[in-house]
């Protein structure tokens, strides 16, 4: 995701999450620009610029939406990077928030038989790793930010609790995934209709991940990495045998 304010504007705005390689779709307002692999993601970043809020307003705006909307490039189990360039203080600051391995993960959990299998970082609790664009995102608005969490997170919020038309871009990942999707019964109860992969226009809704997201605005990142959004996640872990001492 790219954003970007007029020269004159305070923030000069990179922010960088590990997406695939999707169109852009990009809005202009008078205060600035705001780009993105999705444009309901656009269309909650400008929202906050309509709103006057300032350029890290809308990167996070923009960062939260597609946890809900493109979950096959982006989440709240996923990471980033931003770099902010203040012009007020002609001063650079970059925020690092990709995730980290587990503590209790090591090399041979991945190998069998002395050999690496590749497939188990990459599907099932051995690819898990800790998030940060939770942290990320909300050491942003701290140091940058100029609207409340309530203000800039509610169209992530509306967009999971109202729900939003499956575009082809997620459904041809859904597609790719709906065997390993199969294999895990929460994730195919969201993307999944009786088993099958839902056509284009479907309307996906994500109420337990609304509420994961008004937690966050109730609560701040503490619930996300020590309450109890943390503890559904280590105990899911935990229940696959993946690490034996798995702490948040």
């Amino acid at each position: 995701m790219f954003f970007r304010r007029k020269l004159q504007a305070k923030f000069f705005l990179l922010v960088f999450f590990f997406v695939a390689a999707f169109p852009a779709y990009a809005q202009q307002r008078p205060a600035g620009i705001v780009v993105s692999d999705h444009p309901l993601a656009t269309q909650a970043g400008t929202e906050i610029l309509d709103r006057g809020g300032n350029a890290v307003d809308a990167a996070i705006a923009t960062g939260f939406a597609p946890a809900v909307v493109d979950q096959a490039a982006s989440g709240l189990g996923g990471g980033g990077f931003m770099i902010i360039y203040d012009a007020r203080d002609k001063r650079a600051h970059a925020l690092d928030f990709r995730e980290t391995a587990p503590e209790a993960a090591h090399a041979d959990l991945y190998t069998r038989n002395g050999k690496p299998v590749p497939s188990l970082s990459l599907t099932g609790a051995l690819a898990v790793a800790v998030p940060g664009e939770v942290a990320g995102l909300l050491a942003a608005m701290k140091r940058f930010g100029s609207l409340p969490l309530a203000a800039l997170m509610a169209p992530a919020i509306r967009l999971a609790t109202e729900g939003f038309p499956l575009d082809a871009a997620l459904r041809y990942a859904i597609e790719r995934q709906a065997s390993n999707m199969k294999k895990f019964p929460e994730l195919g109860r969201v993307f999944l209709v009786k088993d099958e992969v839902p056509p284009e226009g479907e309307t996906i809704r994500q109420p337990d991940l609304g509420q994961t997201l008004k937690a966050v605005v109730a609560d701040g990142a503490d619930v996300f990495y020590q309450g109890w959004i943390a503890q559904a996640i280590v105990d899911t872990v935990k229940r696959t045998g993946a690490f034996s001492r798995l702490r948040t």
